[in-house]
């Protein structure tokens, strides 16, 4: 599957103003996002592996008989805050 940087800004911009301090998103919260409505579902847990993946969130992925059982983002790492100044114009 190919990685659209599109649908990564849009995730990590969305995560940045919905996370609280202690908050913690599960799939019910995440398929709420309306990056998840314009990419769609696989699209959008693709992204959040990869960025889980590189260490620019807290989350997890969990795979039960070679399909998603279930997921959450809990907070975006300083490398993913970083990351996310670096693309928050979509020029980049």
């Amino acid at each position: 599957m190919k990685l659209n940087h599109d649908c990564i800004r849009a995730v990590l911009l969305e995560l940045e103003d919905r996370l609280s301090l202690n908050g913690l998103l599960l799939p019910n919260d995440l398929e709420a996002f309306n990056s998840y409505q314009k990419f769609g579902e696989d699209e959008f847990i693709y992204c959040l592996d990869k960025l889980i993946e590189a260490g620019f969130l807290v989350g997890y992925i969990q795979r039960l008989d070679d399909s998603i059982y279930t997921y959450s983002v809990s907070s975006i790492t300083w490398n993913g805050h970083e990351y996310l100044d670096t693309i928050r114009d979509n020029k980049v």
